[in-house]
């Protein structure tokens, strides 16, 4: 898999500016919004089901989530596949995530975010603020990601 890098000439969705909060219906039919994961430190990752490199980095995403979910970490997955809920629902379970999934069928917060590539995932701290943009697939077990969200969860 491919290390996610930034594109310097791409603009990123504001780095260090409070995270536009937003709330969505879960896969379970819950509403969420991402205010009220505050004190949490959230993966907030835009994929899709037809995206290869966004399959590709769901596996390290659930083993992440699993290691590190009780410490104060969330993940928030937006897919912005049309409408299309049960093949959302089939691909997170043919898979055995695990981890919230929601939809953004309007596109209407990928838009909010400025989101142009598939994966994009914001690492938000535990007040609200986008500390890092990471725009494609990432092995989310490898050791610079793992010491990336210790860093957030580490600090108040």
């Amino acid at each position: 898999m491919e290390e996610g890098e930034e594109h310097p000439e791409v603009e990123l969705p504001m780095v260090g500016n409070y995270a536009p909060d937003f709330t969505l219906k879960g896969m379970e039919g819950k509403d969420i919004s991402l205010k009220g994961y505050r004190g949490k430190v959230v993966l907030l990752n835009f994929w899709a089901t037809w995206c290869k490199p966004c399959e590709a980095e769901m596996p390290s995403m659930e083993q992440i989530y699993q290691d590190y979910k009780d410490e104060g970490f969330k993940i928030m997955a937006i897919s912005v596949d049309k409408g299309n809920l049960d093949k959302v629902e089939s691909f997170v379970k043919e898979r055995g995530f695990t981890f919230p999934v929601f939809l953004d069928p309007s596109h209407k917060i990928e838009g909010a975010y400025r989101i142009k590539f598939m994966p994009t995932t914001l690492l938000i701290d535990r007040k609200g603020v986008i500390k890092k943009v990471i725009l494609g697939g990432r092995d989310w077990e490898d050791i610079l990601s793992r010491s990336l969200i210790e860093n957030l969860l580490n600090t108040q």
